[in-house]
């Protein structure tokens, strides 16, 4: 369904992370390629092995907070995932259309909250990516929440029932942004007004098909009336 409807400016602008902001190739490739390799070398085992066994633990955790908890990981696989991170950060950046959607919602005095699934560290590990490029991030938001916070994950009603309270906010005027369905989901079991879909987080990869959700490819697609 792609489409982006016309509609009232919104009480409040709630947008996640990786994949709606920010280009998910970093992290697909992250988990998908460099962990398991630095995986492979630190326990002396074939890559092919590694990538078997840290697909499967991960898979067995999504949806979940600990999928989403770097300490848990690093622990379980024996390596320093925030390190990793740190030595593999060449593709953090920002995806097409998405300085422009902030910059209006900044001009429209629209209230801008990040609400993520991703570990504090890492945000902050991202953040300072983008500024050491010369990009503004934190200035547009009133608040950056993650799930961690609520012990939570976004793809629980429980989430938006604690950011709810957390920020005051009413949920039949929010919109709301991401790129995982089963969040988008869970937010509209909860009440979010307007919940859009980013139907190409990895912008390496092809569009998704989304069939239940208004969608865009990059973010300064979204209309509303000003």
């Amino acid at each position: 369904m792609h489409q982006s409807h016309c509609q009232p400016l919104p009480e409040i602008i709630l947008l996640d992370m990786d994949g709606t902001l920010l280009d998910l190739r970093y992290d697909d490739q992250f988990w998908e390629q460099f962990l398991p390799s630095a995986y492979a070398a630190h326990h002396g085992i074939d890559h092919e092995t590694a990538r078997t066994d840290v697909a499967a633990r991960l898979k067995a955790a999504r949806g979940t907070l600990t999928w989403y908890n770097i300490d848990h990981w690093s622990e379980e696989l024996g390596v320093n995932i925030l390190q990793l991170k740190r030595e593999y950060n060449g593709l953090i950046r920002y995806r097409p259309g998405t300085l422009d959607f902030l910059r209006r919602a900044e001009s429209l005095a629209i209230p801008t909250v990040l609400a993520t699934n991703a570990h504090p560290d890492l945000v902050e590990f991202k953040v300072n990516a983008l500024h050491e490029q010369g990009l503004p991030f934190s200035s547009f938001f009133d608040a950056i929440v993650t799930s961690h916070q609520f012990q939570a994950a976004k793809e629980s009603v429980e989430f938006w029932s604690a950011l709810q309270n957390d920020q005051s906010f009413d949920p039949k005027s929010a919109l709301f942004v991401d790129d995982n369905l089963a969040v988008l989901k869970a937010a509209t079991t909860f009440g979010i007004g307007r919940c859009i879909a980013v139907d190409q987080p990895d912008l390496s990869k092809p569009p998704k098909a989304v069939t239940d959700y208004e969608s865009v490819t990059s973010l300064d697609e979204i209309q509303f009336a000003s």
